[in-house]
């Protein structure tokens, strides 16, 4: 497939560094006065990290006027960064999986030059790659370290994809090939649960050496679904999560079973009593691909009393409920984003709030082992250094 050059790695790097000394005068502690939207990008699964695109229109003191920024947020050490995003009209795509924070530079019409995140900002990660300028695009890392990029395709079949991935290894971005694949979520790319070298999207697998194949021998198709998306546990294990809240699990990929328990007292054992999608809805947290399937529960049966409950799901175990919190919990009773750390704990973010002498993210944790959660807030912090 055909390349061309973009920014030099030297340029990029004076345009990091340009915009972020251009952002030394503005004053984080504000920050939160312009009440910027909270808009999830990328996870890193490997030190509970994750990355936020905020809009704030946000002014500083000498008139210079910088309406995007970047949230770094690590969710066991309760720290949050704040960085300009000198990308933001021209980044596509981000990364769910063990590794720095990827996405890609719009070079072109059909011209992607992939990116990673660092400490001083966005760096480029080897050659601009040709694709069509209206596919999508997914970042993942295999669990060896090697970062992934697939695009996906609309095809005429309603629920198909068709998938094309790259595999950096360290010189060049190699295409590891094309298949048609279903089951597609967000986020559109994960490491393989079961094979250290290769990474999955949807139905599909792609690997390091071997051809393209598929880790799912069949689909569930629940009546009346609207359709969902696939996601892989471990040792062979899936769940598919339909897009009006009904789970279904298999414990070898063939046999599908819709689960019927509840994280709610249900002594009659009955399914009728309550609507997915309509008395509770289903939202999976940003996790540490544990081979798990972490859910959290909204609980909307009583309207008055709207309730949050923290659950998983293993094939070895089956359902255990975390946590029940009952809403408002939190200042503004709004919960932006959900994270499953490592330790197994739950990290529950709000919005972004100022008083004028400080800013930051209300959040509700709940540590491993505990049935509460505890208010806390995380304080914003300038990422760059001045």
């Amino acid at each position: 497939m055909a390349t061309r050059p973009l920014l030099t790695k030297a340029c990029f790097a004076l345009l990091i560094t340009g915009v972020l000394a251009s952002a030394g005068t503005a004053d984080a502690d504000a920050f939160c006065e312009a009440q910027p939207v909270l808009t999830p990008l990328a996870e890193d699964t490997s030190t509970d990290a994750s990355l936020f695109a905020l809009a704030a229109g946000f002014e500083a003191p000498d008139g210079a006027r910088v309406g995007e920024w970047l949230l770094v947020l690590d969710a066991s050490q309760r720290q949050a960064l704040l960085y300009p995003d000198a990308l933001a009209d021209l980044r596509t795509g981000a990364s769910h999986g063990p590794g720095p924070f990827l996405s890609a530079s719009r070079c072109g019409d059909d011209c992607f030059q992939p990116i990673q995140w660092s400490s001083d900002g966005w760096r480029p990660l080897g050659h601009s790659i040709e694709f069509d300028p209206i596919s999508s695009l997914h970042f993942t890392y295999e669990r060896s370290g090697a970062p992934w990029l697939v695009f996906h395709q609309l095809t005429p079949t309603k629920g198909v994809l068709e998938a094309t991935a790259f595999r950096w290894d360290g010189v060049i971005w190699r295409g590891r090939g094309t298949q048609f694949v279903q089951g597609v979520g967000s986020p559109g790319a994960t490491a393989d649960p079961d094979r250290p070298s290769s990474i999955l999207s949807g139905t599909g697998r792609f690997d390091a050496e071997a051809e393209p194949s598929y880790w799912l021998p069949a689909l569930p198709v629940p009546s009346g679904s609207p359709g969902g998306h696939v996601i892989a546990l471990a040792e062979g294990a899936a769940a598919f999560l339909t897009l009006d809240s009904r789970v279904l699990t298999t414990a070898d990929g063939a046999t599908w079973r819709q689960e019927r328990w509840s994280p709610w007292p249900n002594p009659l054992g009955r399914t009728d009593l309550w609507s997915a999608g309509v008395d509770y809805s289903l939202d999976r947290p940003a996790e540490s691909d544990s081979g798990a399937l972490w859910l959290m529960w909204n609980d909307d049966r009583q309207s008055s009393k709207p309730t949050l409950h923290l659950t998983s799901w293993s094939p070895s175990e089956g359902w255990h409920r975390d946590a029940t919190l009952a809403l408002p919990a939190l200042p503004v009773g709004v919960v932006d984003h959900v994270i499953h750390t490592r330790a197994d704990g739950w990290l529950l973010v709000g919005p972004c709030r100022s008083d004028h002498s400080v800013s930051w993210l209300d959040a509700l944790a709940v540590d491993n082992g505990s049935a509460a959660g505890g208010l806390i807030r995380i304080p914003l912090a300038k990422g760059w250094r001045e």
